[in-house]
């Protein structure tokens, strides 16, 4: 195995994070923000650079279309396009009752937002999920690679946090980088079931569309508890999930 090949996904972790640093520190030297959609693209890009080197065509062909025609239950489309929605909706309105304030969803233009979602989704999970997410499979169980991948997809927001992009404005970044954290051990947990991306990029998009349209973040409401709420039930959901995979485990 070449050198490249043996340590490709320490290699795909350090160019991602330093090409968020260094796009980030631009913007910042610039005073320009817009070509910071740069950063969303990096961990595909990355990921099929990598691919390339060490797989060559075939390694392409299985992670940009082997893993995205994977079939798989309908459970987990379901799962993927409504766990984050159900969540962010139920800590919004238990807010919006708690504090007395109206519970109404944003007016933000559907289309373009949505078009938005899904191309962040797309640029970052065949790099997460589609790439970094699989090989670490193959050596470690779902909670541990998606407790690394987490880790790594946490820090690779932070450079951006700190110009203000690719994380909500006024969320604490520990906060976010905790949900982060919990949302990447149940896309492993997904990805593990599916080994498709199709899942991850319809969890991710859901997600973000979740921040966009739901009355949710600090920003818009002026309140952190919604999203606290939702991280803290996001960690419940990956305890009893695994809590339950381990009891499985052990009776059989």
């Amino acid at each position: 195995m070449s050198l490249v090949g043996k340590y490709q996904i320490g290699i795909f972790f350090a160019v991602t994070i330093i090409f968020s640093a260094v796009i980030s520190a631009l913007a910042a030297l610039l005073g320009d923000d817009s070509f910071t959609i740069l950063i969303v693209l990096s961990p595909t890009l990355t990921a099929l650079v990598m691919t390339a080197l060490v797989s060559g065509r075939a390694g392409l062909r299985e992670l940009f279309v082997d893993r995205l025609v994977q079939r798989f239950g309908w459970r987990w489309l379901l799962i993927a396009l409504c766990l984050v929605p159900l969540l962010a909706g139920a800590a919004s309105w238990a807010y919006a009752l708690i504090a007395d304030v109206p519970f109404a969803l944003a007016t933000t233009s559907l289309l373009p937002y949505a078009i938005v979602v899904f191309v962040i989704a797309i640029g970052e999970e065949f790099g997460w999920r589609g790439y970094a997410t699989h090989e670490l499979q193959k050596r470690h169980s779902p909670l541990v690679a998606g407790l690394i991948v987490g880790a790594v997809w946490a820090l690779w927001h932070f450079p951006g946090s700190l110009i203000g992009v690719g994380t909500p404005l006024e969320t604490p970044f520990l906060l976010f980088a905790a949900w982060v954290l919990g949302a990447a051990v149940i896309m492993s947990w997904i990805y593990a079931h599916t080994k498709s991306v199709v899942p991850a990029i319809l969890f991710h998009a859901a997600a973000n569309a979740s921040f966009i349209y739901l009355p949710f973040l600090p920003e818009n409401i002026g309140s952190i508890w919604p999203f606290a709420a939702l991280t803290g039930v996001t960690w419940a959901f990956v305890v009893g999930v695994f809590t339950l995979r381990m009891g499985n485990t052990n009776s059989r």
